[in-house]
């Protein structure tokens, strides 16, 4: 089950579990895009990192409605949004964007 289905499905999670989750997969993913900064040589291994990319993209998109989730619950703790999320959702956000930029290249 992807992580951001796990996070919305059980709803048991504490706001520290679901935060640390999506904390950790934001590094897995910062990581991974980091290792394929390399440009390809070939048309054949271009596409294939391109599709790669894609799949990266798609699965940064599809968290959106986790990170969202997220806050959501912390609002509901707290008068105003705590830190903790602001910082999430600013990771969130510059990994779309550096993604975004890449595959646009």
């Amino acid at each position: 089950m992807p992580l951001f289905e796990h996070i919305i499905t059980f709803p048991r999670l504490t706001f520290e579990e679901s935060h640390t989750q999506l904390a950790d997969w934001l590094k897995d993913v910062e990581k991974n895009l980091a290792g394929d900064l390399q440009l390809k040589g070939t048309v054949t291994e271009k596409q294939e990192q391109m599709q790669e990319l894609k799949a990266v993209l798609a699965d940064i998109v599809s968290h959106r409605h986790a990170v969202d989730v997220l806050c959501e619950r912390d609002q509901k703790l707290q008068s105003t949004p705590s830190e903790t999320c602001s910082k999430l959702v600013t990771k969130y956000e510059a990994l779309l964007e550096d993604c975004q930029v890449r595959f646009i290249r």
